[in-house]
């Protein structure tokens, strides 16, 4: 079984602006925006900031599309109050799946992003096929 020590991941990145708040609220997202204001506590803070992570990443410039992230692939994320640590998240671009580890802080209400950090990891694609299909 594959662990966060597979992950090859590069330079710290901080974000200097935040994203989810305007993807959030956007028009077509008025389901998912009522949906996140009656989850607890916890699933509200993985999800805004795998939103975030998603934003941060394909605001990025580096090509990527990103349209999952998955918080807990190789690893336990760690919260704490309103902020979430995933040392072993991946994302998918494209038919492709990326390493990624992110540090993301919300408001105390859980509603807005206040600091977030990542690292991109390399192409690990052939490791999340592998496990999925149980090899």
């Amino acid at each position: 079984e594959p662990d966060v020590a597979t992950l090859e991941l590069g330079a710290v990145r901080s974000a200097e602006r935040f994203y989810s708040e305007a993807v959030l609220n956007a028009p077509s997202m008025a389901q998912a925006r009522a949906t996140l204001e009656t989850l607890p506590p916890e699933r509200r803070l993985a999800q805004t900031c795998s939103i975030e992570a998603l934003a941060q990443i394909g605001n990025a410039g580096e090509g990527f599309t990103p349209d999952v992230v998955m918080t807990e692939a190789y690893a336990r994320a760690e919260m704490t109050g309103a902020r979430l640590a995933a040392s072993g998240a991946i994302f998918r671009s494209g038919e492709s799946w990326y390493g990624l580890a992110f540090d993301c802080t919300l408001t105390d209400d859980l509603t807005s992003v206040t600091a977030f950090s990542y690292r991109l990891g390399a192409d690990v694609t052939d490791a999340v096929l592998a496990r999925l299909s149980g090899n």
